[in-house]
């Protein structure tokens, strides 16, 4: 087989895998939320929120799919999510037992109201104890949808 059957179809933006947020450069970003789902890890089966965002402007990857994890391995972990989702505009406030809104059944209600959301968040790299973790700190909802960067006319080649 030789390189040059590739060159027709060579596209290195369809690689058949989705992005992570390791991809992005860290700064300042606006996303726009393609999904949001409760699902469960392959290999072990833990329930995960699993995120789907385009990246609508930023410093890096504008136009990529990128996807997230949150694992609800603890309390804090859990209460985090509660204070992001409120930056998105759930009443997640109003999610607790005495209320009748116990979080386990309002975040899957919630969930399909954040297709669409485009918000901005700053993407954070941090080292801790020989690990690096990859952070997405939502900073809110964009009261006016981003719209994808368009190419000026005189630049088309065509």
């Amino acid at each position: 087989m030789s390189l040059d059957e590739f060159d027709n179809a060579y596209n290195p933006n369809d690689t058949g895998r989705t992005a992570t947020l390791e991809s992005l450069s860290d700064g300042d970003y606006q996303l726009m939320v393609q999904s949001a789902e409760l699902t469960t890890t392959e290999r072990t089966g833990e329930q995960i929120l699993r995120w789907v965002y385009v990246v609508m402007s930023g410093p890096s990857g504008v136009g990529t799919v990128v996807e997230s994890v949150n694992f609800f391995r603890s309390q804090v972990a859990v209460n985090l999510l509660g204070a992001d989702l409120a930056l998105l505009g759930l009443p997640t406030h109003e999610w607790t037992v005495a209320n009748g809104k116990p979080f386990s059944r309002m975040l899957k209600q919630a969930l399909p109201q954040l297709d669409n959301v485009t918000f901005s968040a700053s993407k954070v790299t941090v080292e801790r104890n020989g690990k690096t973790y990859h952070n997405l700190r939502i900073r809110g909802r964009s009261t006016a949808p981003a719209s994808m960067p368009t190419l000026e006319k005189a630049r088309l080649p065509f």
